[in-house]
């Protein structure tokens, strides 16, 4: 059966033609009808390593549906988003219409999967409260009945868009969980990477988008090339650490790479080449600083102080360097050596080092970077004339 209810369809973003902007429909569905057809794609890196949610917390899900069923008030007044992948799917017959959105009635084919692109722990929450409930009809419980079927009719703020293309529902969620939450997406960098290596396909990314895509990727070689620091040191999207052994989330240094990819001679680079130079750049760091290599956990240099830091630094050295073309380890080593305290291990130790070595707000990065860079005066900025 066709599922029907009223709504409002708005457009989001630039109302243009190239997949920028979206179409919204934003209504109220009982959360049984939404249960009965929703889907979540769970990344899973052996079968289905093209997803990119993460699997459901069962204490979430517990807290969700005690607070359902035992508090009296009980809302939820942020939306639950959702995604329709199928082609013309949906109808949307406009009955008021003021210019900035159109009031009308909304009906999505009978079978089509809902795809819970945000929300889905209060959605769930809700499914575990049912089947309590649903348990407690069957004991004979005084009014289960009656609350099952409030539960299934609980109404549910929906908003929903079509995504005939997944990367479409892909970028939303990245959107929500980047720009609002801030919520490191290591699994939306793969599926950018992997939208990316589709022939054709990079042309729909936005320039930031092919930025983390190509991080990724490099991100990708420095973790499986031997011979250099990061090599066995980086934990991918679906990996699991491994008690005793210090990785850091990839998704770190693949933002922290945001700076390297934005210099002018970076991004006539192929993805090898720039893996090539960055490896190296910390061949010349662990040369200078062996024991904060060594034992990483006890310094701050491959945590996210150190690698942020760091690549802020790396812009002008490469500046520094590309006259000569050479970005080799010796030729690193021999710009960076000078940068003393900057290149010695004590400075980052996580206990007794230098304390802005400690911090990970921001603006104490880019001091931080702002001081080694001065430590180092024959380096000129990106981007000045030699």
């Amino acid at each position: 059966m066709p599922l029907r209810f009223n709504g409002i369809k708005v457009h989001q973003g630039p109302a243009t033609t190239d997949g920028v902007g979206q179409d919204l429909i934003i209504g109220v569905l009982p959360a049984g009808d939404v249960l009965d057809r929703a889907q979540v794609d769970y990344v899973d890196v052996e079968t289905n390593p093209e997803g990119y949610q993460r699997p459901l917390q069962q204490a979430r899900l517990r807290d969700v549906a005690s607070y359902v069923r035992t508090d009296e008030l009980a809302v939820f007044p942020t939306a639950v988003l959702l995604s329709v992948r199928d082609d013309d799917s949906i109808s949307f017959a406009t009955t008021d219409a003021n210019g900035v959105y159109e009031i009308g009635e909304i009906e999505i084919a009978d079978g089509v999967p809902l795809w819970v692109v945000d929300g889905q722990h209060r959605l769930y929450g809700i499914r575990a409260a049912i089947e309590a409930a649903a348990d407690d009809v069957k004991q004979g419980s005084p009014d289960a009945e009656e609350t099952l079927a409030s539960l299934r009719a609980y109404p549910l703020p929906v908003s929903l868009f079509e995504a005939p293309e997944k990367f479409i529902e892909m970028r939303t969620f990245f959107v929500v969980n980047d720009k609002q939450k801030g919520v490191a997406t290591d699994v939306v960098d793969e599926l950018i990477l992997q939208h990316y290596q589709k022939p054709g396909s990079a042309r729909k990314l936005s320039d930031k988008e092919l930025r983390r895509a190509k991080a990724t990727e490099v991100t990708h070689l420095l973790a499986s090339t031997p011979g250099q620091p990061w090599a066995g040191r980086l934990l991918l999207a679906g990996q699991k650490a491994t008690r005793g052994t210090y990785r850091l989330k990839s998704h770190a240094l693949v933002v922290a790479l945001e700076p390297v990819l934005r210099h002018n001679y970076v991004k006539l680079l192929p993805e090898q080449d720039t893996a090539a130079m960055v490896g190296d750049f910390w061949s010349a760091l662990q040369t200078l600083m062996p024991e904060a290599f060594d034992s990483p956990e006890d310094y701050t240099v491959m945590k996210t102080t150190g690698v942020y830091a760091w690549h802020m630094v790396l812009p002008s050295v490469i500046e520094h360097l590309r006259d000569k073309r050479d970005f080799s380890r010796r030729a690193f080593v021999s710009v960076l050596e000078p940068a003393r305290p900057w290149v010695v291990s004590q400075t980052w130790h996580r206990e007794s080092g230098e304390p802005i070595t400690w911090g990970t707000g921001l603006k104490s990065l880019r001091v931080l970077a702002a001081q080694i860079t001065n430590s180092l005066p024959q380096l000129r900025l990106p981007g000045q004339a030699a």
